[in-house]
């Protein structure tokens, strides 16, 4: 269920995982050196090159419901 909602790699080569402000702690605390975050409004933007990095904070959101 999880690999359907993880896209394609950007042109980059990157992984996008969209995610809302609230839970960015969360995911820098467990992720820090291997994403990358663009923080836009109430929203962020988590960006990786590891497909399993993408799945497990995929995996995080699902928890938390969101």
């Amino acid at each position: 269920m999880t690999k359907n909602l993880l896209g394609p790699r950007d042109p980059e080569g990157y992984y996008i995982v969209k995610a809302p402000q609230s839970l960015a702690s969360i995911i820098v605390k467990r992720y820090r050196k291997q994403i990358e975050l663009i923080e836009i409004g109430d929203e962020i933007i988590i960006r990786t090159k590891s497909r399993r990095v993408a799945l497990s904070i995929i995996k995080v959101l699902e928890r938390n419901r969101i």
